[in-house]
């Protein structure tokens, strides 16, 4: 991978993780939720490539589901 490459997913990170962190103080779900999703997708892609995000994400989508409906 390219250095861009590496950059980029780097800040893809810090903005998830700052998504989380400042979510949890703020006590706002949705910016955690946001943050959350960010974090797997970058951590799917760059283990398994651009489907990577997508298994990310949709493992995302599992965990966040309703378990009421």
């Amino acid at each position: 991978m390219g250095e861009p490459v590496v950059v980029g997913f780097a800040v893809l990170a810090v903005v998830g993780l700052t998504l989380v962190a400042v979510g949890a103080v703020r006590r706002a779900v949705n910016l955690m939720v946001v943050g959350s999703a960010i974090l797997l997708a970058v951590t799917g892609a760059w283990i398994l490539g651009p489907a990577g995000a997508m298994v990310g994400l949709l493992a995302f989508g599992f965990l966040r589901r309703d378990p009421r409906s």
